[in-house]
């Protein structure tokens, strides 16, 4: 479905992603871990077009996208949750969601795709007329999320979904994520949460300085010693 190889990334001179290589197949849970400025969400980036490899290529379904403007890259069907859930703190919960359906004219598929989120998030139908910037982190996540569903995406990446949230609300966000592959989509989950991430993914991968070091599947991963002694803490 998704598939980079040998894709080299530069911010100025500073080289950020080196020869990386990744493989995503359709219905999986893929997990990218590693330290801060490993180059996860720089490989995020990269996929959604906000950024250009120098070198290298980035296929979703057969297609090369590298250089892709990012707003047809959406309409091909990939949805990027990002870092820090990055909502519009003025505009109230619905007007949120609906810019994540900016892309789409089908009116009766967009109202489906909102009231699924309602049922979905229930505290975001109760919250919808509300100030986005007034709802807590975890409800921030939420909307981030629903946000993203109403691209009706085929790919979804999320990027540090448990990043600032409580432990309890790290679980539901890994909860919600699971029901998401379940219901159909692919996911490419980036966190720096290693035992949350590999516990959840059908395969992962370890990027260190913008290199991957280690790929398997999540369980091959949880167990390697490398593994958890630098990410696990064990």
């Amino acid at each position: 479905m998704l598939k980079l190889q040998n894709v080299d990334v530069f911010y100025g001179k500073v080289q950020a992603l080196s020869d990386v290589c990744i493989n995503v197949e359709q219905g999986q849970i893929v997990a990218l871990v590693g330290s801060n400025g490993a180059g996860k969400s720089t490989t995020l980036k990269t996929i959604s077009g906000l950024l250009k490899p120098s070198r290298g290529s980035v296929e979703y379904k057969g297609q090369h996208i590298a250089g892709l403007a990012p707003d047809m890259i959406v309409k091909l069907g990939i949805g990027h949750c990002p870092e820090e859930r990055h909502v519009w703190p003025q505009m109230t919960v619905w007007e949120n969601l609906m810019m994540g359906a900016y892309s789409r004219n089908d009116k009766d598929g967009i109202e489906r795709d909102l009231q699924t989120n309602y049922e979905i998030f229930p505290k975001l139908l109760a919250r919808k007329t509300q100030k986005a910037g007034s709802l807590s982190g975890g409800e921030q996540q939420m909307l981030a999320i629903g946000r993203t569903l109403m691209i009706r995406p085929d790919l979804v990446m999320f990027d540090e979904p448990s990043l600032g949230l409580s432990p309890l609300f790290v679980e539901h966000t890994a909860q919600i994520i699971r029901d998401i592959n379940k219901n159909g989509r692919t996911i490419l989950l980036v966190e720096q949460n290693a035992q949350m991430a590999l516990k959840m993914a059908h395969k992962a991968y370890v990027l260190e300085s913008g290199r991957i070091v280690l790929e398997g599947t999540g369980e091959e991963l949880l167990f390697n010693p490398y593994v958890k002694k630098a990410y696990l803490g064990i």
